[in-house]
C-alpha cells in the first residue's frame, strides 16, 4: 500500500508539472499569434521592418519559451489547423509519465489489496487454531468419555480443515521461504 501511494504522489506530481507545462504552452502559443497578427496588421500598413520585427520576436519567444511537445505539434500541423493543440494526440503526450505512474500505483494497490485478503485468512487459521487448542485443553475437564471423544474430534476436525485451507491461501508477494534462513 505504501508503494502504491508514493506512486500515486508521484503520478499527482507529474501530472502537476504537465498541467503547468500545458498551460506554459498555451500561453506561448497565444502570446506568439497575437505577435504574429501584429506582424500582419504591420505588413497590411506597409510597414516591412516592423512586421519582421514582430516576427523576429515571435520566433524567439516560441524558441524560448514553447516545450518540446509544442514544437513538434507545430511542425505537425497542416493547413487546415488554426492551433498546434488540434494535432490529434498532442495534448495527452503532456500526460504520458503521469498516466504511467498513476496506473503503476493501481497495479501495486491490487496487490496490495490481494495481499491483504491473503493476510486475512492467514489471521482465520490463527483463530482457529487457537480454537482448536483451547478445545484441546478443556478434553480433560470433562468426565464422561463420549463428550471427551465428541470435543476432541472437534479439535482434530479443526486442525485438519485450517490445515487443508491454510495451504490453499497464496503465500504473500516476494516471499521466499529462504529469506528467513539468511539465504536469499
Amino acid at each position: 500500500f505504501t508503494k502504491s501511494n508514493n506512486l500515486a504522489s508521484e503520478g499527482n506530481a507529474a501530472y502537476n508539472s504537465a498541467m503547468q507545462m500545458y498551460l506554459s504552452d498555451l500561453m506561448a502559443w497565444n502570446t506568439a499569434i497575437d505577435y504574429q497578427l501584429d506582424a500582419e496588421v504591420a505588413k497590411m500598413k506597409g510597414n516591412e521592418e516592423e512586421a519582421k520585427i514582430y516576427e523576429d520576436k515571435m520566433h524567439y519567444f516560441m524558441q524560448q519559451n514553447s516545450s518540446q511537445i509544442l514544437s513538434d505539434a507545430m511542425d505537425q500541423m497542416d493547413d487546415s489547423m488554426s492551433s498546434p493543440f488540434e494535432v490529434e494526440g498532442m495534448t495527452d503526450k503532456y500526460f504520458e509519465e503521469s498516466n504511467n505512474l498513476i496506473a503503476q500505483s493501481q497495479e501495486l494497490l491490487e496487490e496490495g489489496k490481494r495481499d491483504n485478503r491473503n493476510g486475512d485468512a492467514y489471521n482465520l487459521v490463527n483463530v482457529i487454531y487457537s480454537v482448536v487448542l483451547f478445545l484441546l485443553g478443556i478434553v480433560g475437564v470433562f468426565k464422561n468419555l463420549p463428550n471427551r471423544v465428541v470435543v476432541l474430534f472437534i479439535a482434530i476436525a479443526g486442525v485438519v480443515l485450517a490445515t487443508i485451507y491454510m495451504f490453499t491461501i497464496p503465500l504473500p508477494t516476494g516471499f521466499n521461504i529462504l529469506s528467513f534462513f539468511g539465504m536469499a
